[in-house]
């Protein structure tokens, strides 16, 4: 399985803060991945009408949305895939949420197919599965 960067899911640390080590590989953690919307184009049309004050077309219930503009069943597949040969466990799927929630090993979300950079500023950005998982600490040293 190809690991893929997600544009735009980086996350840059808060300021001052300061690697104090990778994180120990027996400690749990979960973790929740949101995938794409199904519809989007649709829905921001739905929105933009109801913004403008036009009726944008018959109440839908919760039911209604998530089928129409939820989760892809094909994207949910992929994450219990990706999990499935992490060694990871998928704890809950929410459609309407567009939400997965896997759980792990810090080890296991450390799939070493990357490399953490020279100087370890990569501690501040934790894409899924790479660079491996590091403690951070922002009070200032």
């Amino acid at each position: 399985m190809a690991n893929i960067p997600l544009k735009g899911s980086e996350r840059a640390a808060v300021q001052g803060a300061q690697p104090l080590g990778p994180a120990d590989p027996t400690e749990r953690l979960e973790v929740t991945i949101l995938v794409r919307r199904r519809a989007r184009q649709d829905l921001a049309t739905r929105v933009s009408a109801i913004a403008s004050g036009r009726a944008p077309g018959p109440f839908l219930s919760r039911d209604e949305f998530a089928k129409r503009h939820g989760a892809d069943p094909a994207d949910f597949a992929a994450v219990r895939a990706f999990a499935a040969a992490h060694g990871l466990a998928v704890e809950q799927e929410d459609v309407a949420r567009r939400t997965v929630v896997l759980s792990g090993t810090v080890s296991a979300f450390n799939c070493g197919k990357c490399p953490m950079p020279a100087a370890a500023t990569a501690a501040a950005r934790v894409p899924f599965c790479c660079p491996p998982i590091w403690l951070i600490s922002s009070r200032p040293s």
